[in-house]
């Protein structure tokens, strides 16, 4: 663990973790950062969304133990309810670090040297903004269930092109990334994947680092979890949701490229759940449409009317 007697410091990385009604696991997931070996100060940022179980004792009991290090906010009201951003408009402001790592409140950190391994790599390296390791998927009794959420292809270094144009698949549980001083676009409050889209705007700032010798960190798949509990056909509406606001993201600054890239991939998406629907073919050299917000929209819209029909079919 950091050197107490250095807490006051101001830290060189801050760990953002965001729970709720995560009382059987927040316990392991606090431990796993705590027992984090580094030659620098780190403080953990808990934002406790309203749980309505013990997850909010349990922070507290870490809270008393090193109040200098966890610094959680307990939530009277549901900010995930109420369509509001915890991570980008809650979280991310707060932290002082130069580095920002991610540990959210039901998944859990293996490898003791994983902030000083990652942290060491980009103090080294300032073409790199971005740095990561695998993860393993474990069920809610704590058993491996995927050796790799990322696969072999991802096991590597991606360039700040790959980045931005969303090439890689890299789970938030494993990165340590540059706090850079970014205005995050407005675009951001209306997607529910924001690590894509944090993934993409800092392709833009360097290059990215696999790290293979930390040991995997564990993500959870739980009934709980937000993600976990969703079906595929609701991920994709989400990815779909996602990738339009990255498009009108990039439409906006005047970045025709990024654009046009984001824009084929929610085309496509949209095409996997219903290629009856008649979108706009983009090519290499197509100029760009303006796809409203009305627009796609509309499509979600439909795609979900359809989805809920065969389910009544079936």
């Amino acid at each position: 663990m950091q050197n107490l007697k250095d807490n006051k410091m101001t830290p060189l990385v801050s760990v953002l973790c965001q729970a709720y009604n995560h009382g059987e696991f927040i316990e392991q997931c606090l431990k796993g950062i705590m027992m984090q070996e580094t030659s620098f100060s780190f403080e953990v940022l808990v934002h406790d969304d309203a749980s309505t179980d013990n997850t909010a004792d349990i922070i507290k009991k870490f809270e008393l133990q090193y109040p200098e290090i966890i610094k959680p906010i307990y939530q009277t009201e549901n900010q995930f309810s109420q369509k509001k951003k915890v991570f980008s408009r809650i979280q991310l402001p707060r932290a002082k670090g130069k580095y920002i790592a991610i540990c959210e409140g039901d998944d859990y950190w293996t490898d003791p040297l994983k902030l000083q391994k990652q942290v060491d790599f980009l103090e080294a390296n300032p073409d790199y903004v971005i740095c990561y390791h695998d993860v393993k998927a474990i069920n809610e009794e704590g058993s491996v269930i995927m050796e790799s959420k990322i696969g072999n292809e991802n096991q590597r270094d991606f360039s700040s092109e790959e980045l931005s144009y969303n090439r890689p698949f890299i789970m938030p549980l494993s990165v340590v990334f540059r706090n850079l001083s970014i205005i995050w676009p407005e675009e951001t409050k209306y997607v529910l994947n924001f690590d894509t889209f944090l993934f993409s705007i800092l392709g833009q700032y360097g290059n990215g680092k696999y790290i293979n010798d930390i040991q995997p960190a564990n993500y959870r798949h739980h009934s709980g979890g937000i993600w976990s509990a969703i079906t595929n056909q609701q991920k994709t509406i989400a990815h779909i949701t996602t990738f339009y606001w990255i498009y009108q993201y990039y439409f906006r600054i005047g970045d025709t490229n990024r654009a046009q890239s984001y824009l084929k991939i929610m085309l496509d998406l949209v095409l996997k759940i219903d290629n009856s629907l008649k979108l706009p073919v983009i090519q290499a050299e197509s100029k760009i449409p303006d796809v409203s917000q009305n627009s796609i929209m509309s499509l979600i819209k439909i795609i979900i009317k359809k989805i809920c029909n065969k389910i009544k079919k079936d």
